[in-house]
């Protein structure tokens, strides 16, 4: 368990992973991240904030993993999941609920992809399945339930009357963490007195053993209880004893622990990066230009007010007898080590994120490239295992809200993400030394073949009739296109290829030919 408190880690982890994922949007965000050096004047830093550009390899590498996350199908078997939550793209009831799962018109999809984007960004998500049921009887409007998502920093409990602070109350009983009671902080644009807008803080309070909210409204710095207690009832009308809640962590954290960041190490370089472009484009702009020096002659009063000095074609300098002009100008070795630290992080920055599940530009040995695959695949896996368990979480929980007859934690259905993609092709290094070792005996033809087949290097056939290829001499039916190569023919044996000094001799024939024309000529 980390030693570092919840309002800690908003402060210094969260908060910069969220600017990040929000592409620096705002002065505001830019000022938080950008630091500003000693004896910098406040009008300088402030024109370099607004000139800052991101190049955001942090946001890009979160919406790539979460879109690998996003091919899944619904299970059939042994349950089916609810029509309200699959039949998104059909104009039936059932569909017109599950193109709306969460009142903001998305989709289980969309829902899911949104989830797995704030769980990669701040380290986890609380993601709860309510109830709507309108305060008034409205034809075509039933009482329905919803998926509602917590983000860590709209996180708090409430510590005494007044106060919120981050952070989640569990408990632990048989060695299974239950989260016990949190808040979730929201803000309303709501009419004064005045008839003015004003922003209104709210916090809705779960409680569990039995489950229920209480809503709380900040007024003069006192929270006001709104409304009554809300018992939360399943479709048998019972009040549940535990929250419909789900705490999607990619760490494997327990609920309320506070959680880092899987790709926390890459949103500090990314923010490094950062400040280090805003310095070098501010080099480039104010201190790269030649600035022109000009020397009095002696004896000469240099004048109170500045003289404007009028340089280049048309223009006239009068100066006085002895004065001279010159030019300062920076040498370029600061500016040539300043692009090298730029390089040098972006390559970092490549390796961090999701350049290495397609290989990347970045050099790598045979090894390196192997051990990244490895890598990039296990983490993936784990997290495509993950999102399952917590999608079978959300269709239990709908299916408490939505069928009077179902007996949590009975399984109600699931999906099944297609892990295929989730695989990273083999790289020509890797395959090359998969062969290598076959070669030297190290491992046998047919461990050989079921790592190229397990990495998409050789087609999906009997492996059983490529190991009697392989051994026969014969090349394994690769898959059509790799690597920009056309597809070898089943069954051609290597000795079959053209030998490569061929060409060379054509070539060299041509050139001989192609001087004695010459000799011809003259």
């Amino acid at each position: 368990m980390l030693a570092i408190d919840w309002k800690t880690l908003h402060e210094e982890v969260w908060q910069p992973c969220r600017d990040l994922y929000e592409e620096m949007a705002t002065l505001e965000m830019k000022r938080r991240n950008l630091i500003q050096r000693p004896s910098e004047p406040e009008d300088a830093y402030g024109n370099r904030v607004k000139a800052a550009y991101l190049d955001n390899h942090y946001g890009s590498a979160l919406r790539s993993y979460a879109a690998l996350l996003g091919k899944f199908s619904f299970t059939n078997e042994p349950a089916e999941p609810p029509k309200t939550i699959t039949e998104s793209n059909k104009a039936t009831p059932e569909g017109r609920t599950a193109s709306n799962i969460d009142l903001n018109g998305n989709d289980f999809k969309s829902i899911l992809s949104s989830i797995n984007q704030m769980a990669l960004c701040l380290g986890a998500v609380m993601v709860v399945v309510d109830v709507y049921e309108p305060e008034k009887k409205k034809e075509g409007v039933e009482k329905r339930p919803f998926i509602r998502i917590w983000d860590l920093d709209e996180i708090y409990y409430k510590n005494g009357n007044d106060r919120f602070d981050r952070g989640i109350v569990t408990i632990v009983e048989g060695g299974a963490t239950f989260i016990e009671s949190f808040c979730g902080r929201y803000e309303v644009a709501e009419l004064n007195d005045e008839g003015s807008l004003e922003t209104v803080e709210y916090y809705l309070e779960y409680k569990h053993r039995p489950a229920r909210t209480i809503l709380w409204k900040m007024e003069d710095g006192s929270a006001t209880q709104v409304g009554k207690e809300a018992q939360i009832k399943g479709a048998n009308g019972k009040q549940l004893d535990e929250l419909p809640v789900i705490w999607h962590d990619f760490n494997g954290n327990p609920p309320g622990e506070p959680p880092l960041p899987l790709l926390f190490s890459l949103a500090r370089l990314n923010i490094t990066h950062f400040n280090a472009l805003s310095e070098f484009q501010t080099i480039l702009t104010v201190v790269n230009g030649p600035t022109p020096v000009r020397t009095w002659a002696p004896g000469v009063p240099v004048p109170e007010e500045r003289q404007d000095l009028f340089l280049g074609i048309n223009s006239v300098l009068d100066m006085p007898g002895g004065s001279t002009v010159s030019f300062l100008e920076p040498s370029g070795n600061a500016l040539s080590i300043s692009a090298q630290v730029l390089t040098g992080q972006l390559e970092q920055m490549q390796r961090l994120g999701q350049r290495f599940l397609s290989g990347g530009d970045v050099a790598r040995t045979a090894t390196e490239a192997m051990l990244d695959s490895a890598q990039a695949e296990t983490l993936l896996l784990d997290m495509a295992n993950r999102v399952e368990n917590t999608a079978e979480e959300i269709i239990k929980w709908w299916r408490v809200f939505e069928d009077p007859g179902y007996s949590y934690p009975d399984y109600a259905g699931g999906i099944t993400i297609n892990t295929e993609a989730l695989l990273v092709p083999m790289q020509p290094q890797e395959i090359q030394s998969v062969m290598q070792l076959f070669l030297n005996g190290l491992i046998d033809a047919a461990t050989a073949l079921k790592i190229m087949h397990r990495n998409g290097a050789i087609k999906d056939e009997d492996l059983s009739e490529q190991v009697k290829k392989l051994m026969d001499g014969e090349m394994p039916a690769q898959v059509p296109g790799q690597e920009g190569e056309e597809p070898k023919e089943q069954g051609q044996k290597p000795t079959e290829a053209p030998e490569p000094e061929e060409p060379e001799e054509e070539e060299e024939e041509e050139e001989e030919e192609e001087e004695n024309e010459m000799e011809n000529v003259f």
